[in-house]
């Protein structure tokens, strides 16, 4: 029994470690939120359900009168940026706005998760 119940104990403390790691890793994500990378200001020139097209080099009057198709195809700088709605102003379509994101998937438009929203002008 002796190096069986060595054995067990050693394999007890492992998991008594292994789940304390994790309880201290959660909390510190809590505490410590993913970094701000990046910031991108621009028209909201499309809203979806949690998601929102954010333009940049196109203006207010041509994004009116176009489909959003039509301004993706023209924009060089857009976003479709998708946010938990726990730190950001309700933008409405065409408010200029800034958002504050973690990182960008490599594709036209971009897409990111957008860490704070905030509006310019309306």
């Amino acid at each position: 029994m002796g190096i069986r119940g060595l054995l067990i104990g050693m394999v007890a403390v492992i998991g008594v470690i292994i789940v304390i790691s994790f309880v201290v890793y959660d909390t510190g994500l809590k505490e410590n939120p993913k970094p701000v990378s990046m910031e991108m200001t621009g028209y909201v020139a499309a809203m979806e359900d949690g998601k929102i097209l954010v333009v940049s080099d196109i203006s207010k009057e041509e994004i009116q009168q176009l489909t959003v198709e039509e301004v993706i195809a023209e924009s060089e700088q857009s976003a479709w940026f998708t946010f938990n709605g726990e730190s950001f102003d309700r933008p409405q379509l065409y408010d200029f706005v800034k958002v504050e994101y973690y990182n960008m998937e490599e594709s036209l438009p971009g897409q990111g998760e957008a860490a704070t929203v905030e509006i310019i002008e309306e």
